[in-house]
């Protein structure tokens, strides 16, 4: 089954590729050592991974998390 849906609002979020065009959507931009300096992010998690662990990757770890969750 397909569902086809026009949107007739001239007020919608969707005109002229609202939703499609991402050069229409704002975007954060940080430095590095902007973002160096953010708490609760990947990187920084890594950063205490790292310290616990000296081996530690992110790639090394992802792949761990994947063959747990395969069983």
């Amino acid at each position: 089954m397909v569902y086809y849906c026009i949107d007739l609002d001239p007020h919608s979020g969707t005109k002229g590729g609202g939703y499609e065009d991402t050069s229409l959507v704002k975007k954060c931009t940080l430095t590095q050592e902007e973002y160096n300096q953010r708490k609760e992010i990947v990187r920084d998690w890594a950063r205490q991974q790292k310290a616990k662990e000296e081996y530690f990757t992110l790639a090394k770890h992802a792949k761990e998390h994947q063959e747990l969750a395969a069983g």
